[in-house]
């Protein structure tokens, strides 16, 4: 849960001249309420920026679901969203440098079922971010 001591890491592990580059799900797409079926504040995960650690058992049906288990047998699972500029600062307070950041508008999961898909496409799902170590 520490985004500095993250972006560490590979900030490590890159030699001189090494690039990094992440594909991720947009942190906005946080903020939505997955049983509507419009673009809704969630009324939990509403904040884009909220730094709180949720902590709940399993996962959206829409996800991965419970995997079939009864909701006692379910561990807890604890969540984090760092906003765009936090994922950043933390490579360039790392030593990385940005080469590239794109939103997208394709998604990598069904986030938002009961929302038409012309509809979510309407705002970034994903973003990809290249950075870099110095030589």
């Amino acid at each position: 849960m520490d985004i500095e001591a993250w972006a560490q890491v590979p900030a490590r592990l890159l030699k001189p001249g090494g690039r990094l580059y992440i594909y991720e799900e947009h942190p906005i797409n946080w903020v939505w309420d997955k049983s509507a079926t419009e673009h809704r504040l969630d009324p939990e995960y509403g904040d884009y920026f909220d730094p709180q650690i949720h902590r709940d058992k399993g996962w959206p049906e829409t996800y991965i679901g419970e995997l079939d288990r009864p909701a006692e047998e379910l561990a807890v699972k604890c969540e984090r969203q760092w906003t765009l500029s936090a994922v950043i600062n933390a490579c360039i307070g790392a030593g990385l440098r940005v080469q590239r950041l794109e939103e997208h508008p394709d998604t990598f999961w069904d986030a938002l079922p009961l929302i038409p898909p012309e509809v979510v496409k309407r705002l970034p799902n994903t973003y990809s971010l290249l950075l870099s170590k110095d030589a």
